[in-house]
């Protein structure tokens, strides 16, 4: 049986506005819809809308769509601090290495080594220790002490 090559087809493109028509929908695509006497409240000029009309919610593939709703809120920090505009929160995660069983000098040696934030070190007692070679291992055991650093 004789090989058969088969033709091959790459497309690199980055840019998916050159694929697909609509399918990025961003907060200028909200439609205020009034209810009640809200009608009378809002005209076009001081309707509820959002502050920058570039920001993209989602893009959608064919066969998709989205149905969204969204309800606007008006609240003041006193009332709760997810209203107050300087009430930021934020966290970092912080990872916990435990060694918990006895691990062949070899295999610490090599976990050590191939560390690139330098987080392990080895420990005994209060001692710390940067060890060079296998050998210079001894009594040692391997310690993670900087996790900050891994993160």
């Amino acid at each position: 049986m004789k090989e058969k090559k088969l033709d091959e087809l790459q497309i690199n493109c980055n840019n998916y506005d050159d694929i697909y028509i609509n399918h990025a929908v961003y907060s200028r695509d909200l439609i205020f819809e009034p209810f009640d006497n809200d009608a009378t409240i809002y005209n076009d000029s001081n309707r509820p809308k959002p502050v920058h009309e570039d920001i993209l919610i989602t893009r959608l593939r064919p066969g998709q769509e989205i149905e969204l709703e969204c309800y606007c809120e008006l609240g003041r920090g006193h009332v709760h601090a997810k209203w107050s505009p300087v009430s930021t929160a934020w966290y970092k995660l912080q990872p916990v290495i435990r060694i918990k069983d006895d691990i062949p000098k070899e295999l610490q040696y090599e976990i050590y080594k191939c560390c690139p934030k330098n987080v392990f070190t080895f420990k005994k007692g209060d001692k710390t220790k940067n060890i060079n070679d296998i050998e210079d291992i001894g009594n040692y055991k391997l310690y993670a002490n900087k996790l900050r650093d891994c993160t």
